[in-house]
């Protein structure tokens, strides 16, 4: 049966992806589905205060690295929540198959050779709506860093397709997903202060990048 994907707006709305685009992945980062709490919590809570590699090694009379505050973690605005709606049935109630939020969120930062690299883990879950059932649904995760201001720039922005499947007798499942890859030159600290990490539902954003792959096929 097909489906589309709709999120439930909390303010705010336009044409494209309100995050902007980038290069999708289907998978990536460190991803756990579960019908159960144990384990989805903790990959969340621990992922900073688990085991970690050993810092670089410095080179001899070099200044340790930077002692920074990582940017704190916001959900961008309308993109809380995402709802699977089967489009044969009228009521949108009714026709809910699916519907995901966020949970909580978590970061850590680390810096090294001019570069900060920003670990970001999310926690959310998914919630049988009236037409569903046992299935797989397609979760569209954005991670974007804007540096805010007057004028908000974008920094990094990446999409991540994560696979969630609800088993028969399931009401609900938790998932998790850390991206891994938001490596970005580290500004004055001046400027990282308005650096703001927002995660977020994009199926906007998904369904432009399924529209590309044809074209890219073709040619």
């Amino acid at each position: 049966m097909a489906v589309v994907l709709v999120p439930l707006l909390l303010g705010g709305c336009g044409g494209g992806s309100m995050f902007g685009t980038s290069t999708p992945a289907s998978s990536g980062g460190a991803t756990t589905t579960s019908s159960g709490p144990r384990g989805i919590s903790d990959r969340i809570s621990d992922f900073i205060s688990g085991p970690k590699p050993p810092p670089p090694a410095t080179a001899p009379g070099a200044p340790p690295p930077a002692d920074i505050d990582c940017p704190s973690v916001a959900i961008r605005q309308g993109a809380s929540t995402l709802s699977v709606v089967d489009p044969k049935v009228e009521s949108s109630a009714l026709g809910l198959r699916y519907q995901g939020t966020i949970v909580r969120t978590a970061r850590e930062c680390t810096v090294h050779d001019k570069m900060v690299t920003i670990r970001v883990g999310v926690q959310g879950r998914v919630i049988v709506g009236p037409a569903g059932g046992p299935g797989s649904v397609n979760v569209p995760l954005r991670y974007a860093l804007v540096k805010e201001g007057i004028e908000p720039t974008p920094i990094y922005t990446k999409l991540y397709t994560i696979p969630v499947t609800l088993q028969a007798g399931e009401n609900g499942t938790l998932y998790s997903h850390v991206e891994e890859a938001m490596t970005v030159p580290m500004p004055s600290l001046a400027d990282f202060d308005n650096y703001v990490i927002y995660v977020g539902y994009d199926p906007q954003g998904a369904q432009n990048e399924q529209k590309k792959r044809p074209a890219s096929r073709r040619r």
